[in-house]
């Protein structure tokens, strides 16, 4: 069927019988122009017709032009060109506009669509976890494909995109800017990843190329056995055997009775790990601070939920040295060292606690008043060394102390403060008189003298 339009006057052509040469890339747009001199003037019949001879609006050929095809006449009767949209190679060939079947305008319609180019690497190798650039592209930059096709064709087909669960979100294209750019950025690459990959154009032509993945493989070499101190850091070391490989996914978990993840995120490990794999994705080790005798146990390392390697981490704890004084005597004024220890001088205690525990439990530190600026402790330079010292002693400090680590294990002693200093006593024998200093204890007994002869 042919559209007919019959109008009142006559057209004439604006230019007759001239051939246009036109060249175009697939994918644009083509302006075929077609005018009467008068943009007022109506033909009483136009027809436009194909490279096959064909009426351009027939219903024969209505699907392979289907919305691609606009005319301007309504707008001005006279204007009877028609802009063709989305051209394909098979768009080519000679156009005529015919008004009244004695005046036509004629174009040479060249289309020139995308050859892929064959410069493209056909094998590449590339480290789980990085990017790999499928390269496919237009020989002649100008030109672009008509429909574009990613796949993983190993076994089966797999469509590559982002609405492909598996690739979602990992692929970037190129096209949308520069059209014969046809290639393919695949991010954060799994070993899943690995295969033969096709970049078809037009449903017909394509080029193929195969991706080899490294993933990380790892290392055997690490110390099955650790030994740490409580209060001190361990590492527990797993890396991958190549350095420039990475592994999906991370995973430490304490496996002894139940499995626990060994994160910052699990309670009892909160603020106590480091990672080092965000500076180094291949190593994959973990850093656990401020130990505990309770870290102790067994410990693994999984990648991508299916490789992993354990170690045994064993923390020595804080022993107290049976060895301190039970009893321990001191002076008025004086100074005395109330022991307390740990065995091994490479360990040391998550808490230590003084207290006094006569009738009730008093803390001994420079916070409780009574002890306030009479405390000194030397934990802060030697771990182990858990003593007390206590100054500017008064007889009121005599009692009970406890030394107490962790909250559980603790050793006790007992303080005895003597009696004062007897300023003079005088004392008359016969014949002479002696000068007598006296430190007498609780119950008057002579400590110390010294005479001095009558008449000094």
């Amino acid at each position: 069927m042919s559209v007919v339009c019959v109008f009142n006057l006559g057209c004439t052509l604006s230019e007759n019988k001239q051939t246009v040469p036109i060249i175009r890339s697939s994918g644009e747009s083509v302006l075929l122009s077609c005018s009467c001199t008068d943009l007022q003037d109506s033909p009483e019949r136009v027809q436009w017709r194909t490279p096959d001879h064909e009426d351009l609006f027939s219903t024969e050929l209505h699907q392979r032009y289907r919305d691609r095809v606009q005319t301007f006449k309504q707008n001005s009767p006279g204007n009877l060109s028609v802009l063709i949209s989305d051209l394909t190679v098979e768009d080519g060939g000679t156009y005529s506009c015919w008004i009244n079947q004695n005046q036509h305008r004629t174009f040479s319609l060249t289309v020139k669509g995308c050859t892929l180019s064959n410069s493209q690497e056909k094998q590449m190798f590339r480290y789980s976890g990085g990017s790999v650039l499928l390269s496919c592209s237009c020989t002649d930059p100008q030109t672009r494909p008509v429909s574009i096709k990613w796949e993983h064709v190993d076994s089966d087909v797999m469509e590559v995109s982002n609405r492909t669960g598996r690739y979602a979100g990992r692929i970037h294209m190129f096209n949308e800017k520069h059209p014969a750019n046809i290639s393919l950025l695949l991010s954060n690459l799994t070993e899943q990843d690995e295969g033969l990959y096709r970049c078809t154009i037009n449903n017909e032509k394509s080029i193929s190329m195969k991706l080899n993945v490294k993933g990380c493989t790892l290392s055997s070499s690490q110390e099955n056995l650790i030994v740490g101190y409580s209060g001190e850091s361990v590492l527990l070391s797993c890396s991958c055997t190549d350095p420039l490989t990475r592994p999906v996914s991370i995973k430490w978990e304490r496996v002894d009775s139940g499995v626990m993840e060994v994160s910052n995120r699990t309670g009892r490990y909160a603020g106590r790990i480091h990672m080092f794999n965000e500076k180094h994705p291949a190593n994959l080790s973990l850093l656990l601070s401020n130990l505990t005798e309770q870290d102790e146990g067994l410990y693994r390392c999984t990648i991508n939920n299916e490789k992993s390697i354990s170690m045994k981490l064993n923390v020595k704890g804080c022993t107290l040295s049976n060895s301190q004084e039970n009893l321990i005597v001191g002076y008025p004024g004086g100074s005395v060292l109330l022991p307390c220890s740990c065995t091994d001088p490479q360990t040391r205690p998550v808490s230590i606690k003084w207290e006094r525990v006569d009738s009730d439990v008093t803390e001994v530190s420079n916070r409780t008043g009574r002890y306030a600026g009479r405390i000194h402790m030397f934990n802060e330079k030697h771990p182990a060394n858990l003593s007390l010292l206590l100054s500017n002693l008064i007889e009121q400090d005599e009692g009970l102390y406890r030394c107490t680590i962790n909250n559980e294990k603790s050793i006790s002693m007992k303080l005895n403060v003597k009696g004062k200093l007897l300023e003079s006593l005088l004392c008359t024998h016969t014949h002479t008189h002696i000068m007598t200093m006296l430190y007498v204890s609780a119950d008057c007994t002579l400590s110390h003298s010294h005479r001095v002869p009558a008449g000094l």
